[in-house]
């Protein structure tokens, strides 16, 4: 299983509500052993989501924009 990251896209593996939906592409703005915490842009806003990791699947690394 691939370490997940901050920055990294991920996929949502199942529903997990009525706004987030299994294939969803989101963001990763935390994570550690357990959880992710993740950011999902929707049209109009976006919707933040605290995940066991085994609710999603490693896309890709993203790294971080330099300045």
């Amino acid at each position: 299983m691939t370490l997940i990251e901050k920055n990294d896209l991920v996929e949502l593996k199942r529903d997990v509500s009525h706004e987030l939906s299994e294939g969803l592409v989101g963001m990763v703005l935390q994570s550690d052993s357990e959880e992710v915490e993740v950011k999902f842009p929707l049209p109009g806003n976006n919707v933040y989501a605290q995940l066991p990791q085994e609710d999603v699947k490693f896309l890709v690394a993203v790294d971080p924009p330099k300045d």
